[in-house]
């Protein structure tokens, strides 16, 4: 094939350029049946990828060591099989001093895509195990803010339900008496007509863990199409990690930073 010759890719390459309709052919696109002849203008281009969209990330502190961001919902943390928009890791990447290109480089602790607020970015190889090492031991103190389908009641309590991973699809978490001990401090804020903004103190930190408790006590977040009710609906869901708290790894200052909840959070309660 003569775009495949022109081009050194393959003939199913070539095929799908023509079927894309890269290929002209004296000005006009034509089959992949079509014979080329000896004075035929073949013009062939380039399919142009998609440009990526760089969102706004403020940056509330930053030192030597660190860097604490409030990240907007929607952004993943680092890329993922399929994830085709840029990622937190990518747009803090050269401020990120490590010995080797990793994407969780700098990386301490991630939100869901979908969940917005603050969050911390290690600078340094030391400054990433320290404070990996903080998180282990429970160390840092972590607050959010949630709108829940339902009123819930009582108006504050704990959640202490064992979560582990669901055998048929490692994607998912479930409630399970032999999972690892899940902890979670609650605090109505505000009833609405039928949902409620709660705060969430997470004591341990499983994977999904506030997601998960509250649709095991019948109060899924608003907009978690993983866990709550509407299975179908696009994941919008009303999780804000609104303060952090921890000591910084080589001052030992406690350190203490929040994030407010945007318009588009809180345009949806009624």
């Amino acid at each position: 094939m003569v775009v495949a010759k022109l081009m050194e890719m393959s003939r199913s390459q070539a095929q799908k350029s023509i079927a894309e309709k890269l290929v002209f052919v004296n000005k006009k696109s034509e089959s992949s049946n079509y014979v080329v002849k000896k004075r035929d203008l073949i013009e062939i281009y380039k399919k142009k990828d998609k440009v990526k969209k760089i969102p706004k990330i403020n940056t509330i502190y930053e030192d030597n060591e660190i860097i604490v961001i409030d990240k907007p919902a929607g952004v993943n943390v680092h890329p993922a099989a399929g994830e085709k928009d840029i990622t937190v890791s990518e747009i803090f990447a050269e401020k990120i001093n490590f010995s080797d290109d990793s994407q969780r480089a700098g990386i301490v602790h991630r939100l869901d895509k979908g969940t917005s607020g603050v969050m911390i970015l290690a600078k340094t190889e030391e400054s990433q195990k320290l404070l990996q090492n903080e998180f282990k031991k429970r160390k840092v103190t972590k607050t959010y803010l949630a709108l829940v389908e339902g009123l819930l009641k009582p108006i504050e309590g704990v959640i202490n339900i064992p979560l582990k991973r669901e055998p048929l699809s490692r994607k998912r978490i479930g409630v399970n008496s032999s999972g690892k001990k899940s902890i979670t401090k609650y605090r109505v804020l505000k009833y609405y007509r039928d949902t409620s903004l709660v705060e969430l103190i997470p004591k341990t930190g499983r994977t999904h863990q506030l997601r998960v408790h509250l649709s095991s006590i019948g109060f899924p977040i608003v907009g978690d199409n993983k866990y709550g009710n509407n299975k179908s609906i696009p994941c919008n869901i009303k999780l804000h990690a609104s303060s952090i708290e921890f000591t910084q790894p080589t001052t030992k200052n406690v350190l203490k930073f929040n994030s407010l909840l945007t318009k588009n959070f809180l345009s949806d309660i009624d």
